[in-house]
């Protein structure tokens, strides 16, 4: 009975994190859309300093990468904004 009461307890913390990573996708988009401007109206010191201000995991850097590739942002830009 312990077994799956700890198996029940991972599943739960695995789908609170899985909820959890949902719910900053649009945060994250949200962000993209700021930085994207920001880069368009042709100041990369702003998107820069935007974007330090969060301390996010590497995924969710790539995840924004990907949304600035998307907007038509070439990849030199997105490199010096995001790094």
């Amino acid at each position: 009975m312990q077994h799956l009461a700890l198996a029940s307890h991972r599943t739960t913390a695995n789908n609170a994190r899985a909820a959890e990573r949902r719910n900053l996708v649009p945060q994250l988009r949200q962000l993209a859309d700021q930085l994207a401007k920001a880069i368009h109206e042709g100041s990369t010191a702003r998107a820069q300093r935007l974007a330090r201000q969060y301390m996010l995991p590497p995924i969710a850097w790539g995840f924004l990468a990907t949304c600035l590739q998307q907007r038509d942002i070439s990849a030199d830009v997105i490199v010096g904004v995001l790094s």
